[in-house]
């Protein structure tokens, strides 16, 4: 074992560059400022990515117990998950950390699965059965090397535009309800959640300013949807539908 290393060094050097592992555990410089932020970051980093595996289980459970998609908007799906294919595709090609970006991979599968279920749900059992091979084809294309990098710069530049979209849609969709009907306020949260720490975490280890405008716009809609979903916490739907 070389002079400075510890048992522990391989799992830490996951985690911190070599000179904080030394300013921690050799020197025992427990509060340098530049390596606690990266530390910070990258530990953050991995529990959003880990949490991520299970952002949209709640919104994906009370789509299967209601057996409905009342209040969901088909068209903030297939944005949002647009948008979450343009951040991993670019950020991979780019070499950005896993702990940066790999939520959005996570989040993506989670997302193609509840477009799957409003299909299905909305009677359209055979565009549920194509979409997920569809939606592979494309995530090969543009993971596979075939798509230029250039191209990943401009669709990564739309994110704020998808983004926008889909965010807007599902809160007029909420408004013109007068209900956030099957919408999981345990599932926003988590966004909530995973998009302001992105902010941190974008401005320590990559700095785009592509991921760092889409997590502060995202964090703002997030905001808004659950700021609705607490104010229509005790609508009854069906006397909404009653009224409508």
């Amino acid at each position: 074992m070389a002079v400075g290393e510890f048992f522990f060094t391989p799992l830490v050097l996951y985690i911190i560059p070599k000179y904080c592992h030394d300013e921690f555990f050799v020197d025992l410089n427990f509060f340098h400022v530049v390596c606690l932020k990266i530390a910070l970051s990258k530990l953050l980093g991995y529990f959003i990515v880990a949490l991520a595996s299970i952002a949209k289980l709640p919104q994906i459970i009370k789509v299967l117990r209601a057996s409905s998609v009342e209040g969901l908007s088909l068209l903030s799906f297939i944005t949002e998950l647009t948008t979450m294919t343009g951040t991993f595709s670019y950020s991979s090609a780019r070499g950005f950390p896993f702990s940066t970006w790999g939520e959005s991979l996570f989040k993506a599968i989670q997302t193609c699965f509840l477009v799957m279920l409003f299909f299905y749900y909305s009677s359209r059992p055979l565009a549920a059965v194509l979409f997920p091979f569809l939606y592979g084809a494309i995530v090969y294309v543009v993971l596979s090397g075939l798509t230029p990098i250039a191209v990943l710069v401009q669709l990564v530049s739309l994110n704020i535009l998808f983004l926008s979209i889909s965010r807007v849609s599902q809160i007029a969709t909420n408004f013109r309800n007068g209900h956030t009907g099957q919408l999981s306020f345990v599932m926003v949260v988590m966004l909530l959640f995973n998009h302001a720490a992105r902010i941190f975490t974008t401005l320590q280890e990559t700095g785009d300013k592509y991921m760092l405008v889409t997590f502060i716009i995202s964090t703002i809609f997030n905001v808004t949807m659950v700021t609705q979903i607490l104010y229509y916490w005790n609508v009854n739907i069906d006397e909404q539908k009653k009224r409508a």
